[in-house]
């Protein structure tokens, strides 16, 4: 157990660690056992001994390469997150924001002055930078332009070609444009 240890990281050390306090507890079992000659001598204590310290070894080997995991992990979330901030703070990207949502531009916001990662990465907070960082493009529509298009004459309109009207503008506008990039801004 003291060779096992030795290797172990430094947070398994710390005592407050599962782990640490089951290997203490076996340790003064096995010891208290082996200070008396006759369990000593028994082979069911010897195999019973054997079976207890290769199922800590195994769960030392558990506990190391969980916390390797963990500790890999932190250190590529890190990186990333750190990449994430670097292009979120690109002026091209930051000015994507005002493109998007309230709610999306607020998750934005929060995370840049935070610099940490939500606790919990929620769909709308991936949406925001998937979209933020796709190359949104702004559109401005004119609302003069707008009630010439709905309203050419002047006259009022029935709803089917006020509809009519409108998604003609609208394909006008758009024609050769990713609709899927394109955010409409009333000016």
């Amino acid at each position: 157990l003291r060779r096992t240890r030795a290797v172990h990281p430094i947070s398994l050390r710390r005592r407050s660690h599962p782990w640490v306090a089951e290997s203490k507890q076996k340790r003064t079992e096995l010891l208290t056992g082996i200070r008396k000659p006759a369990q000593r001598e028994s082979e069911a204590f010897k195999a019973d001994a054997l079976r207890q310290l290769k199922k800590l070894k195994a769960g030392c080997i558990k506990t190391y390469l969980d916390l390797y995991k963990k500790a890999r992990l932190s250190l590529t979330q890190s990186k990333d997150k750190k990449d994430l901030l670097n292009d979120l703070a690109d002026p091209v990207i930051e000015g994507n924001f005002e493109l998007l949502k309230a709610a999306q531009k607020k998750l934005l916001k929060d995370f840049m002055a935070a610099k940490e990662l939500p606790g919990e990465i929620c769909t709308e907070f991936l949406t925001a930078i998937q979209q933020a960082l796709s190359g949104l493009a702004k559109l401005p529509v004119r609302l003069d332009d707008l009630k010439k298009a709905l309203f050419p004459d002047g006259s009022p309109a029935k709803p089917a070609e006020f509809k009519e009207r409108f998604n003609a503008y609208l394909d006008q506008i758009l024609k050769g444009r990713d609709t899927a990039k394109v955010r409409l801004v009333i000016e």
